[in-house]
């Protein structure tokens, strides 16, 4: 089982290639470059601060700015203006993550939490 542990509490730099070994073709849906501030919630690990890198209706790339996470892992992730969306962890190498969410983003959601997070910088996750 991979493990997900930060220990530094700096944003890291993020390596988007560890975000890509899965390939596009095993992704259900292109991912889109976003920058959004989010809280990441396991049963086990409390709330952790995370930061999105890219977004698809079907799941998401982060990197964590502490905690530890395992593949499998239920969690519900919380972004700005959408209720906290069930998915599970999927990969982790170093940093990041990869979430599959339980059931995928409506198109118009999708569209509108692409619209707030694609060229705005960091927006806290309440």
């Amino acid at each position: 089982m991979s493990q997900l542990s930060v220990l530094d509490t700096a944003t890291p730099a993020i390596d988007r290639r560890a975000s890509e070994r899965d390939g596009p073709s095993r992704r259900g849906a292109p991912r889109v470059e976003v920058e959004a501030a989010v809280r990441l919630r396991g049963a086990a690990q409390g709330a952790i601060d995370a930061r999105i890198f890219n977004l698809s209706a079907g799941g998401c790339g982060l990197v964590l700015k502490s905690g530890i996470f395992n593949t499998g892992d239920l969690v519900t992730i919380k972004i700005e203006g959408v209720e906290h969306w069930p998915g599970t962890v999927k990969w982790c190498v170093g940093q990041e993550a990869g979430i599959a969410f339980d059931r995928p983003f409506y198109p118009a959601v999708f569209d509108a939490i692409v619209a707030i997070h694609k060229d705005h910088g960091p927006d806290a996750a309440q």
